[in-house]
């Protein structure tokens, strides 16, 4: 079986990146981020701090290294079903199992100081705030029940990375 299509979706502030991290690091699947590609875009003047653009380059470099046999993890908010149902059908297109995860956090007070004290992973780029994720709840459309396997970053890091980990090995939404 080939190595999967991870996608991490949620607002900012969930846990997102984090969680790529540490399953690019047990896994040694390559971490593709939308902030990374869209960071780059605003440098060169060529788009703003949002947009398609950077989910576009992010489907182009992940369709690639899926050829390759190479597992990925895209790690972006994937705010509209649209996106996420064309990362669904490039991984079966590539043969590669689709692992979607929804990180959520069930306690809006510890979202709002996350986000405050939240480390910054792109250089160059300011993560957002509670304004901003405002924003994005307005659009952000839910993930069908029992689309993705949801991790609420209220709870232990370690008890989610272990419940994302058997569902990207097993494909099954257990616990």
């Amino acid at each position: 079986m080939s190595d999967p299509l991870v996608l991490l979706s949620g607002l900012p502030g969930t846990g997102k990146t984090r969680l790529a991290i540490e399953i690019s690091r047990q896994r040694r699947y390559l971490i593709l981020s939308k902030d990374r590609f869209q960071s780059q875009l605003r440098k060169q003047g060529m788009a703003g701090k949002e947009g398609a653009e950077g989910y576009e380059l992010l489907f182009d470099a992940a369709e690639q290294q899926l050829a390759l046999g190479n597992g990925v993890i895209l790690d972006a908010v994937f705010p509209r079903a649209g996106f996420r149902k064309r990362a669904a059908e490039m991984a079966r297109l590539q043969g590669s199992p689709f692992r979607p995860v929804l990180c959520y956090c069930s306690d809006v007070d510890t979202l709002k100081e996350r986000l405050h004290n939240r480390d910054v992973y792109v250089p160059d780029w300011t993560p957002a705030g509670w304004e901003e994720v405002e924003r994005i709840k307005s659009y952000f459309e839910m993930w069908p029940e029992g689309s993705a396997i949801r991790l609420d970053s209220l709870l232990d890091f370690e008890h989610n990375l272990s419940r994302a980990l058997e569902w990207i090995d097993t494909g099954k939404l257990n616990r």
